[in-house]
């Protein structure tokens, strides 16, 4: 195996006699001249992708014949399907208060994103280079605006597939992640390139800065790059995306007020709900919300294929969400709702530490169930049934000692006024009497069985929005390609995994490989595989795993 780093000076135009990528395409024949059992890796900080992949057709060259074109296009899965998003994030392993710069949440939060940022805060080399990536991150070097502004936004609410070029020059310059690669065949027509931006609360920091100091320009850009075709959204529309930046928004302003320096990401849940203007629908008590917080500052893709129930119910999970300060976008047609975030019920209690020297968080977590609506026409009897959906999630699966919080959020509707009196009178009375007060024996396992634990409210975003949201509803784009699988850090997998039996159909879609005993060779592969990246070598594991398995 050749291992090729810096490998963006293979394509340096050392003089006017050489052309630009001459020595990488004779490094490239060499490998293809004969028999050698040889793979070879190239990397580069800023290498696009297009100088690798492009190929200029037939000529009298030899380097461009056709018999060696597939071997030169041949990629493999494993690069494409995990990340190290996450991997300094091992249970009892880390120590956030390095020199008391980091007991925050911003600190805390750290290893759940790159290895290279945990790394740096460990050495204490982070601090001092925040605003050189934040610079990176805005693409200030050589790259047009709305390659910046693409950059900015998909790192908090992933806009969506872009051109191949504009992917590529994201991966090379910015801070976009690869996640699938498809040549086509005729040059002409360039590439597949899918690109994906992964949980990283430094990188989600920087970007809640740079937008907070003008949210409306912010939804304008978000609308210029839409309406140009310069971005498309995976369901094929932007109502997701609508309804991710009016909760983050609506969440920077109340962080503003309390930290400027946005280190601390939770938030009181009750004044999110105020700020976003959400209407209740089912509360158990004027004090319910009291007490408990949000903490996402940005929306990423999870694949996962669990139903919301069976995410809520692990609390282990919701722990380490709410912690890593991100939001999840479910699967592609998953059951009740598209979003999912985590609440944490009690804030820390003081002098209560963990052995790293940290705040213990005593409290409990639930989930927070987000449905999104993008319809003119949705009536209260429609939003009845959705806001049922979620209950049912959570009371049937995740179990009413759970609770929770759903909500859903219409955007783009043709009454463009907020909910009536009449209106929150009728949906409340479209929810069944036995999930206001669930009394059968399968949900009256704890708690308060005279009024479900689960709280509901509806946030309608109108086009007089605040922060310019409004206007984007007005916008409507074509469906998307994205692709994504696991897409998920090796915290999550690691949490999600310690049930096998229960996990069993969670990390991939379509028909599994068993053998004749039963066995998920699929899903072995993939634990081996997530626990050699997250545990060093041993006798044990020493023997590694078949990546072409």
């Amino acid at each position: 195996v050749l291992l090729v780093d810096e490998a963006q000076n293979l394509f340096l135009r050392q003089s006017s006699s050489v052309n630009e990528g001459f020595y990488f395409r004779c490094f490239r024949n060499w490998l293809r001249s004969s028999e050698r059992q040889v793979v070879a890796v190239f990397a580069g900080t800023t290498s696009k992708l297009s100088n690798f992949f492009e190929e200029k057709g037939s000529t009298t060259f030899s380097r461009d014949g056709p018999a060696n074109n597939e071997e030169a296009r041949q990629l493999y899965d494993p690069f494409y399907e995990f990340t190290t998003s996450g991997v300094g994030k091992k249970d009892g392993s880390f120590t956030a208060n390095v020199d008391g710069n980091w007991d925050n949440d911003f600190g805390r939060a750290i290893p759940y994103g790159r290895p290279l940022f945990h790394v740096m805060q460990q050495k204490n080399g982070l601090n001092g280079k925040l605003e050189a990536i934040k610079r990176r991150l805005q693409l200030y070097s050589n790259l047009n605006k709305h390659t910046s502004w693409l950059s900015v936004l998909s790192v908090r609410v992933q806009m969506g597939q872009t051109t191949s070029s504009t992917a590529s020059a994201l991966v090379a310059h910015g801070y976009a992640n690869l996640t699938h690669f498809q040549p086509l065949q005729d040059p002409k027509e360039g590439a597949i390139v899918q690109i994906c931006h992964f949980p990283d609360p430094v990188l989600a920091r920087a970007a809640m800065q740079i937008m907070n100091e003008d949210p409306k320009l912010w939804s304008g850009r978000a609308s210029t790059l839409f309406s140009r075709g310069l971005s498309i959204p995976e369901k094929g529309d932007i109502g997701e995306i609508v309804a991710a930046l009016y909760m983050l928004f609506c969440g920077d302003e109340l962080r503003k007020t309390k930290d400027k320096d946005f280190t601390t990401f939770a938030i009181p849940l009750q004044e999110w709900l105020h700020k976003m203007e959400a209407t209740p629908i089912m509360v158990n008590s004027k004090t319910q919300e009291a007490g408990k917080s949000v903490s996402f500052i940005q929306f990423c893709r999870n694949y996962l294929r669990l139903n919301p129930g069976q995410i809520a119910r692990n609390g282990k999970f919701l722990e380490e969400l709410h912690q890593a300060a991100y939001a999840i976008y479910l699967y592609p047609g998953s059951v009740a709702c598209d979003m999912l975030a985590s609440i944490s019920r009690n804030g820390n209690k003081e002098g209560a530490m963990d052995r790293d020297g940290c705040k213990k968080d005593v409290g409990s977590y639930q989930a927070l169930l987000v449905s999104v609506k993008n319809r003119k026409d949705f009536s209260v009897s429609d939003m009845g049934e959705a806001i049922c959906k979620m209950m049912k999630q959570l009371l049937d699966t995740a179990g009413l000692e759970k609770g929770g919080v759903c909500l859903l959020i219409l955007v783009g509707r043709e009454e463009d006024e907020p909910l009536t009196d009449a209106e929150v009178v009728g949906v409340r009375k479209t929810i069944p009497t036995t999930m206001k007060k669930p009394t059968t024996r399968k949900r009256q396992k704890s708690g308060d069985s005279t009024l479900s634990s689960i709280s509901s409210y509806i946030v309608t975003v109108n086009s007089n929005a605040k922060y310019g949201i409004g206007e984007m509803l007005q916008l409507t784009t074509s469906p998307g390609g994205e692709r994504a699988e696991i897409y998920s850090s090796h915290f999550c997998l690691g949490k999600l995994l310690e049930s096998k039996e229960e996990v069993g159909g969670a990390l991939r879609a379509g028909l599994r490989k068993k053998t004749h005993q039963g066995q998920d060779k699929d899903l072995d592969h993939t634990r081996k595989l997530w626990e050699a990246l997250n545990n060093p070598p041993t006798q044990q594991n020493q023997q590694g795993v078949d990546l072409n398995s």
